[in-house]
């Protein structure tokens, strides 16, 4: 008989981690979790005081993980709109700098996760006139410009750099998020509406991977 998915949440001063059959949604960063088959485990860092460890819950499928990079990507897109809207006066620079390592990271692991574990399963027996074969090339274009311009905006937004940031280049800076976050969501957008339901569908029909 199938389990019911679990639920284990663990609060402190600091914040709250709930653990469920999508895995753990993180408030806070001073936890860390260890995969044991269909075992999460969470330890405590040093300082915590004391939380349950141990739950079983069902392993996200493949579509569930890649709904997760999409809206990591998507609080992304808005935390660099944020930045934009704040621009020249309103800036937190310790945000934007917190931003700043962060985001080129955040968007390498979502650009692996998807070219080394959907794009070949969906180009998987997928003929010439698929459209989705030219559409995952297209995408892993994207993916290196994205990265590329990734880099660049961790760089402008450092804190090294806003300290120094003339309020009259503080407009490009502006056109410059807006440039990245805006072809960032409609990647995204594409491929909820593209790419997803061919993920689902492998995992739901008669070739279920």
């Amino acid at each position: 008989m199938a389990r019911a998915p679990a639920a284990l949440i663990w609060i402190n001063a600091a914040g709250a981690a709930i653990m469920n059959s999508r895995g753990v949604e993180r408030f806070d960063q001073e936890f860390q979790t260890i995969m044991h088959g269909d075992v999460v485990i969470l330890h405590r860092k040093p300082g915590m005081t004391q939380m349950a460890i141990g739950t079983h819950v069902p392993r996200a499928s493949l579509s569930e993980q890649f709904v997760d990079l999409l809206d990591q990507q998507e609080r992304l897109c808005d935390q660099l709109e944020a930045v934009a809207d704040e621009l020249p006066n309103g800036v937190c620079w310790l945000r934007c700098d917190r931003l700043a390592s962060s985001l080129g990271l955040a968007v390498r692991k979502a650009h692996r996760f998807e070219e080394e574990r959907i794009f070949p399963l969906l180009s998987k027996g997928a003929n010439a006139d698929d459209g989705i074969v030219q559409s995952i090339a297209r995408l892993e274009w994207e993916h290196m410009e994205d990265e590329s311009y990734a880099d660049e905006i961790a760089e402008a937004i450092s804190m090294r750099r806003l300290q120094t940031l003339e309020t009259s280049r503080s407009e490009g800076l502006g056109y410059m998020l807006r440039g990245f976050f805006e072809s960032m969501r409609r990647h995204i957008a594409f491929e909820r509406e593209c790419v997803l339901p061919r993920l689902i569908a492998s995992e739901t029909g008669p070739t279920h991977v």
